[in-house]
């Protein structure tokens, strides 16, 4: 990682402006009220690939206000790239007391 740092963080500059893009043009039909830019190390507890990075960047935008919970989910990777929203469980039933 010390040999590409640099370069590492001159790439991490220019996402975090591209994730403030795509926030700003979510605002005009939304509320985001908060981007959670997810870590480049990967979580090597229990899985049997110890590669120490992701290959991916990835980050979540999440809707402002209870009525609007929910949120999306981007995910930047060569070739498998992903855009995802929703929320879980929209009708779940309250079984609380």
């Amino acid at each position: 990682m010390q040999v590409h740092k640099k370069g590492y963080l001159e790439n991490e500059k220019a996402l975090k402006q591209f994730y403030q893009a795509v926030t700003e043009e979510l605002n005009k039909t939304n509320s985001i009220l908060k981007t959670k830019i997810f870590r480049i190390n990967r979580d090597l507890r229990f899985s049997k690939d110890k590669t120490p990075y992701n290959v991916h960047r990835s980050v979540s935008f999440s809707r402002a206000g209870a009525e609007r919970r929910g949120g999306y989910y981007l995910r930047i990777e060569p070739s498998n790239s992903l855009l995802a929203g929703g929320f879980l469980l929209p009708n779940q039933p309250i079984y609380f007391v």
